[in-house]
């Protein structure tokens, strides 16, 4: 493959400025990563370099670094509890596990439409009566399909 003067110009520049934006990037990563080390490690010299003494400053971070911990460890909970929950549908039928109809679709869409689930978590009144008869009529439709399923399979 030959390339005029011009081509290999252009491939030049785009590889030069891919690895400056890499180069760019990683820096301010690190950058990060060095006062992140320094807050943990060193907090005294940390408070003298980047925050000129202010102290605090220095405690509002540290609240702020607590903070971001521990929603980062409730995050990878919540993640671990979603795929719990991806865990349970399975395509073919086996014990224990849900299998994927328009039932259990409609179901489990009324339970984790995002209104209903925060609504679900962050009340702590229970739910309307109409929301229990919706629930209760859903279950006994669920109950009917069941046996119907079950009576459709044995003949």
């Amino acid at each position: 493959l030959r390339l005029n003067n011009e081509s290999k110009f252009f491939f030049f520049l785009v590889i030069l400025l891919s690895n400056v934006l890499f180069l760019g990037y990683w820096a301010y990563k690190m950058f990060g990563e060095l006062r992140n080390t320094m807050r943990a490690k060193m907090g005294r010299l940390y408070m003298y370099v980047f925050l000129c003494g202010n102290k605090r400053k220095f405690e509002e971070e540290k609240l702020r670094r607590a903070i971001q911990d521990e929603n980062d460890i409730l995050k990878e909970e919540f993640d671990r509890q979603l795929n719990d929950i991806r865990d349970l549908w399975s395509p073919d039928p086996r014990p224990g596990k849900l299998t994927l109809n328009k039932t259990n679709i409609e179901k489990s869409a009324l339970y984790l439409k995002p209104e209903n689930y925060l609504r679900s978590i962050t009340s702590k009144q229970p739910l309307s009566e109409d929301e229990l008869k919706k629930m209760k009529r859903m279950k006994r439709q669920a109950r009917g399909d069941k046996l119907f399923q079950t009576l459709a399979s044995e003949m």
